[in-house]
């Protein structure tokens, strides 16, 4: 029915409200526009370091995003959802627009979720990594698979701008960085189920996804519907036969179910 959320898209509401609870305070995307089959958002970044418990410093502030593979840095990360169109392939790639380094610092591993924020102890440290020459994270932009929305797609992008280098304890800080969004292609695995869109979605995605934009075309947004759920024999009561008929005339596709 087109008037009742199915599992999936309450599951793909869950996701958004998730990802909107992990935007920076301070730290927020901001979108360039487009040219030419390319669009951009940037970023910037300015950490607060704060002394933590044996010599290491966190970057990672409470309620915020941060990276989560225990033993490993916690190092924040910073999310949006982004719109596109589900007719296209893109790539995407990420460009440090200013960067530098900070010396001789040690970077908190991630501890794990506990009831306070607060670390008292180092229990979970990956040893082989801080003894290594390898640098964290391997990837500083994240790319979630696409979000079927109500007439929309959508992807999450995620940007950790910063690398840890642990046998010479520098870490690089991106404070300026730009994703690029590029069209490449048609994509022939579109399979948009839900491709009407709806008034109440459209509120909502315009306060998460960086980009969003409603359509000025009725055509392309659902009726609005109603569902009434009946008991004994309120569905065939006038009374409220004269409600539906007043809900269609009001322009509603009305649904009744039986109980």
């Amino acid at each position: 029915m087109k008037g009742i959320l199915t599992l999936k898209h309450r599951l793909v509401l869950i996701l958004i409200f998730t990802h909107s609870l992990i935007y920076s305070k301070n730290n927020q995307f901001n979108y360039n526009g487009g040219y030419q089959g390319a669009e951009t958002i940037s970023l910037q970044t300015k950490p607060e370091i704060i002394e933590s418990i044996n010599g290491f410093s966190r970057l990672a502030e409470e309620g915020e995003g941060h990276t989560t593979i225990l033993g490993m840095p916690e190092l924040p990360s910073y999310s949006t959802l982004f719109q596109i169109d589900p007719q296209t392939k893109y790539r995407f790639e990420i460009e440090i627009v200013e960067s530098y380094t900070i010396d001789n610092i040690s970077i908190l591993p991630y501890q794990g979720v506990d009831k306070s924020w607060d670390i008292s102890e180092i229990k979970n440290q990956n040893f082989e990594y801080y003894n290594s020459s390898e640098s964290f994270p391997a990837e500083n932009l994240w790319v979630s698979d696409r979000i079927p929305g109500r007439g929309i797609e959508m992807v999450n992008l995620q940007v950790i701008p910063y690398k840890y280098h642990p046998e010479s304890k520098q870490l690089e800080v991106y404070s300026e960085v730009a994703v690029h969004i590029i069209e490449d292609g048609e994509n022939s695995q579109n399979n948009l189920r839900q491709p009407l869109r709806s008034p109440v979605f459209d509120q909502l995605y315009k306060s998460m996804v960086i980009n969003f934009e409603s359509s000025t075309r009725d055509d392309e947004y659902q009726d609005p519907a109603i569902l009434y759920i009946c008991s004994g024999n309120s569905e065939t009561n006038s009374s409220f036969i004269d409600l539906v008929e007043w809900r269609k005339q009001r322009g509603y596709v009305v649904y009744t179910a039986s109980i």
